[in-house]
């Protein structure tokens, strides 16, 4: 089994939806990806991206709702594992 260094969390960022209209986002994913990567590599874990939009009256909320359960299931995984 691989050793990885243990994180208490897994890796979780915050970006605004309008995120995906970046300048060169194809740059911006590419890099992602190899950090993202790299992380699992030596974290043993994944990283999620949660995407907030504002809605009108300045309350925010998750556009990606989905990733929650994904982010359970994930940290679910790493307390099981010694």
């Amino acid at each position: 089994m691989k050793e990885c260094l243990r994180v208490d969390a897994d890796l979780i960022q915050i970006k605004p939806v309008t995120y995906s209209q970046t300048p060169e986002i194809h740059k911006w994913r590419e890099w992602m990806r190899k950090s993202h990567e790299r992380f699992g590599r030596e974290r043993c874990g994944k990283v999620f991206i949660v995407f907030s939009v504002t809605e009108k009256g300045g309350a925010k909320r998750i556009f990606n709702p989905e990733v929650i359960g994904e982010i359970q299931r994930e940290m679910e995984r790493l307390s099981d594992t010694p």
